[in-house]
């Protein structure tokens, strides 16, 4: 009798525990954290566009979210940034050839993605490339094709979903990677490549807390340890 009380109290406790437990994880789950007094959140460093500010939003949503955005889902298809009412991947549609071009001011220009050859394949890397010619066949690695630097983005490791061509809602396309760093790359008509916004994503030695900063502004000696050279954040 007292083994059967005791089991029926187990599985009561038991019973309680996940119920307060499932109830704490939802208004955890419903709470909007404030991290605008966090010391160390992504900032431009390069600041060309309008459409940065849009981006450097979402590149701060990303540095503090619990969820891994680097694959794919209904809202982030394969691409470094999710789909957002500003930003839209450019996927290709089914019955439709990966290098059919797209138009800028009514010119052609194709937009294809290279892998630079890695250790067995193990440290491959990626970049995209624009042209306003077809690109020969080279077997999705681009070593032997001549292209100038303002026709690529930065390379990135790949198969990561690091990088991918999206549509802003200005009507640009522009290439984005992001890696330490989130870049994008405005495509202009003659296929060359304008990098209009640079978001660092985590912090480097150069770069100084905005609280430390301001306590060292008028001290001296005592911030010679404390201090490392300002930047802009």
């Amino acid at each position: 009798m007292n083994t059967y009380r005791n089991r029926s109290l187990l599985i009561i406790a038991i019973f309680c525990c996940l119920s307060i437990s499932s109830i704490v994880t939802a208004q955890i789950n419903q709470t909007t954290l404030d991290f605008s007094k966090a010391w160390f959140k992504p900032f431009l460093t390069e600041n060309k566009d309008p459409v940065c500010d849009s981006l450097l939003a979402i590149s701060q949503h990303e540095f503090f979210s619990t969820q891994n955005s680097q694959h794919p889902s209904d809202n982030n298809l394969s691409g470094p940034i999710q789909n957002t009412q500003d930003w839209t991947l450019q996927v290709r549609k089914e019955n439709e050839p990966n290098d059919a071009p797209y138009f800028i001011n009514n010119k052609k220009v194709y937009v294809q993605e290279f892998h630079g050859h890695g250790c067995g394949g193990a440290c491959e890397t990626a970049y995209m490339a624009a042209s306003n010619s077809p690109f020969p066949y080279a077997g999705g690695y681009g070593e032997e094709l001549s292209l100038h630097e303002n026709q690529m983005t930065n390379s990135v490791p790949a198969y990561e979903y690091l990088l991918g061509l999206y549509l802003h809602k200005n009507g640009s396309f522009y290439l984005i990677t992001t890696d330490e760093f989130t870049q994008a790359y405005k495509i202009k008509p003659d296929a060359t490549l304008d990098k209009v916004c640079v978001i660092s994503n985590k912090p480097t030695q150069e770069f100084t807390p905005p609280s430390k900063k301001n306590k060292c502004i008028n001290c001296v000696a005592n911030c010679k340890n404390e201090c490392t050279t300002g930047r802009r954040g």
